[in-house]
C-alpha cells in the first residue's frame, strides 16, 4: 500500500512540474543529473486480455517412431459406431515391430483362387517302387523294310552222307505235245519277185489251250547251181490247227518244199 502511494505522489510532482514549465520563460537546459538508486520492485500486474490466434505454422519434420509400448489389456466390445466419411490416405507409416499373437479369429470366407506359382526345384528320386503287373500284349508293329544283303557267312563243315532215299512218285509231263511234218511239190516256175504260198494244217486231235508252233523248211531238187532259200512261219494258229505261210525270191523249178512242225502247250 505504502508503494502504491509513493509512484502516485511522484505522478502528481511530475505533472505540477510540467504545468508550471510552460508558464516561465524556458532557461539553458542543465546538466545531467547522477543516476538515481535502484527503485524497488514493483508489484506483479494485472493478467493481459489473450490475444488474437496467430496463423498457423509450417508442418514440422516427421517424428522418430517411439517405442513400441505394452500390450494393454482388451477392453469390451462398444456399440457399432455410425460409417464415417472415407477420410484421405495418410502416409505408409514404417513397419512396426511384430506384436505378441493375438487370439485366433473365426474362420474367414474362402478366398478367391491365387494364381499359380513357379515351378519349385525338383525333389529327391524316391526309392524304386514295386514292379509292376505285365502289360497287354500291344498289336504286331508293320512288317519293318528288307535289310541289305549280308556278308556270307563262313563255309560250314561237310555234312554226312544221308540214307539213300525211297523210291519217287511216277512224275507227269506238264505239257501236250505234237509235231508233223508236210511235204508238198512245187510245179510252178517262180521267176523275178518275191513269191509266197499257205497250206493248211490240222492237229491229230484239239488242244485245251492255243499252243505254241515251232516250225522249219527244208527243199528238194532245185535247179542246178542255183541256192533256194525259203521263208517259213505259222499264222493263224487255233487250238485246231494252223496255216503254213511259206515264200521266196529265188527262181525254183519243181522244188519239193519239205516243213516240220512242233505244237506244244502246257495243259
Amino acid at each position: 500500500m505504502k508503494g502504491k502511494f509513493v509512484i502516485v505522489s511522484v505522478l502528481l510532482a511530475l505533472v505540477l512540474a510540467l504545468s508550471l514549465v510552460g508558464c516561465i520563460p524556458e532557461g539553458e537546459r542543465g546538466s545531467r543529473g547522477a543516476i538515481g538508486p535502484q527503485g524497488l520492485q514493483g508489484e506483479q500486474g494485472i493478467q493481459g486480455v489473450p490475444g488474437l490466434p496467430g496463423p498457423k505454422g509450417d508442418i514440422g519434420p516427421r517424428g522418430k517412431q517411439g517405442e513400441q509400448g505394452e500390450q494393454g489389456e482388451r477392453g469390451k466390445q462398444g456399440y457399432e459406431g455410425d460409417e464415417g466419411e472415407r477420410g484421405l490416405r495418410g502416409y505408409t507409416g514404417a513397419t512396426g515391430a511384430t506384436g505378441a499373437t493375438g487370439a485366433a479369429g473365426p474362420k474367414g470366407d474362402k478366398g478367391d483362387k491365387g494364381d499359380t506359382g513357379d515351378t519349385g526345384p525338383a525333389g529327391p528320386q524316391g526309392e524304386p517302387g514295386d514292379q509292376g503287373n505285365p502289360g497287354q500284349e500291344g498289336e504286331p508293329g508293320p512288317e519293318g523294310e528288307k535289310g541289305d544283303k549280308g556278308d556270307p557267312g563262313p563255309e560250314g563243315p561237310k555234312g554226312e552222307a544221308g540214307e539213300d532215299g525211297g523210291p519217287g512218285e511216277d512224275g507227269t509231263f506238264p505239257y501236250t505235245i505234237q509235231m508233223g511234218t508236210c511235204t508238198f511239190q512245187v510245179d510252178e516256175t517262180f521267176t523275178g519277185g518275191y513269191h509266197k504260198m499257205e497250206h493248211p494244217v490240222t492237229f491229230d486231235s484239239s488242244f485245251k489251250s492255243v499252243p505254241f508252233v515251232f516250225i522249219t523248211a527244208t527243199s528238194g531238187t532245185r535247179t542246178p547251181t542255183v541256192f533256194a532259200l525259203w521263208d517259213v512261219a505259222a499264222i493263224d494258229t487255233t487250238v485246231d490247227g494252223f496255216t503254213i505261210k511259206i515264200g521266196s525270191d529265188m527262181e525254183k523249178t519243181g522244188a519239193t518244199v519239205t516243213v516240220n512242225w512242233l505244237a506244244i502247250s502246257q495243259e
